[in-house]
């Protein structure tokens, strides 16, 4: 019948909500003047809320308030390039399911390398 079967699928629906904790363990490191290394993990299993289809980044130049926002994949780390030499950045991540965005992470700060010069080293806020 077929409230019997409308039943059945309700019964074995998984909810899926938008997670409702941020990724964990963000850092960035600069890799050298014009490009940044980024890294992270996923929301706790008890904050995912369903599957997690990839992550949101918020990249903010602290010199101009100018944000570019990335979408990715699953992935857990990436380098974004084409950035300012010497320039203070600020970085969130925000974890996806199927249905949106959860919280954003702590803030990540980081600064690309002056030209000419090697390492600048990893800085977490």
């Amino acid at each position: 019948m077929l409230w019997e079967k409308t039943l059945i699928t309700i019964l074995f629906t998984l909810i899926i909500v938008v997670p409702s904790g941020p990724p964990t363990m963000p850092a960035a490191n600069a890799s050298s003047s014009t490009a940044i290394s980024l890294r992270w993990g996923p929301p706790l299993p008890e904050y995912r809320n369903g599957d997690i289809i990839g992550y949101v980044i918020n990249i903010t130049n602290l010199d101009n308030g100018n944000v570019q926002q990335l979408v990715t994949a699953m992935v857990s780390n990436m380098t974004v390039s084409n950035l300012m030499p010497f320039t203070i950045y600020v970085v969130t991540i925000s974890a996806r399911t199927a249905i949106g965005m959860g919280p954003f992470s702590s803030v990540v700060s980081v600064q690309t390398i002056e030209d000419g010069k090697r390492d600048h080293g990893l800085v977490t806020l």
